[in-house]
């Protein structure tokens, strides 16, 4: 018998089939933290993971903790499947263990709305389990190297860069701001900063003199401060004080 299984429930769902015994995985995509959220890391006896490093839609560092902690991985270029297979019963569904795949992974998940059935143990069970036990042993299905990780690394990183800021996942405000309580909205992204001098707006003043009161900063011509100025949309502007190692990051 089968059971419909909502996006709230998913990960719950996953984390008590894999305490069952024996996880068997085929997930082509997966996003940092996923591998804890689903408590893998504390469950790697008789575990067995496939996913799919050339796509770009996983995070090679959360491959690379699963091999440290003694998990079997190993990849499959074609994989898009999504199974979850364990003693306890199967899921099958809609759900990676990162965002559907499209280099999304942590607070960025929140959003995306996912489908699945969990069935229990038989016919369709046994049925599931003949199933991966065919694609670990398929010629295709390899295990991973560190070049394998290399390269993924690489893969990864390019389209983290290019993807798509989606609606779920809009940025707004100041960007400090965001850095400072949001990094994983701009985590592995190409950030573009505007630098420039040139005479304040009256809402840039006001809005300059604001942060100067509150972090009580005092200018001083015995002391040299670094100072930008942001722009962030149309209007929008922002004055901080930066410490010299900020800019020689940038």
């Amino acid at each position: 018998m089968a059971r419909f299984i909502e996006t709230a429930e998913a990960t719950d769902q996953i984390s008590n089939l894999i305490k069952s015994g024996n996880p068997r995985l085929a997930v082509a995509f997966w996003g940092d933290g996923a591998a804890k959220r689903l408590g893998l890391l504390s469950n790697t006896s008789g575990c067995q993971v496939i996913c799919n490093l050339k796509m770009g839609g996983t995070n090679p560092r959360e491959i690379k903790l699963l091999l440290d902690a003694g998990v079997s991985v190993r990849q499959l270029d074609t994989l898009h499947a999504k199974v979850y297979l364990a003693d306890g019963g199967a899921l099958v569904g809609s759900s990676n263990a990162s965002a559907n795949g499209l280099s999304f992974q942590g607070g960025e998940c929140s959003g995306w709305e996912e489908a699945n059935l969990r069935v229990e143990s038989g016919p369709t069970h046994d049925a599931i389990a003949k199933w991966f036990e065919q694609l670990w042993q398929s010629g295709e299905a390899r295990p991973v190297t560190k070049s394998d990780l290399t390269l993924a690394q690489e893969i990864w990183s390019r389209r983290r860069r290019t993807s798509i800021v989606t609606k779920t996942d809009s940025l707004s405000g100041d960007i400090i701001d965001i850095i400072e309580k949001m990094p994983h909205k701009i985590f592995d992204r190409r950030v573009f900063i505007a630098f420039y001098w040139n005479r304040y707006s009256k809402e840039a003043k006001e809005k300059i003199e604001y942060i100067q009161k509150a972090h009580d900063i005092i200018d001083s011509n015995e002391k040299i401060q670094r100072k930008f100025v942001i722009a962030q949309g149309v209007g929008q502007v922002a004055k901080r004080d930066l410490p010299s190692s900020a800019f020689e990051r940038a």
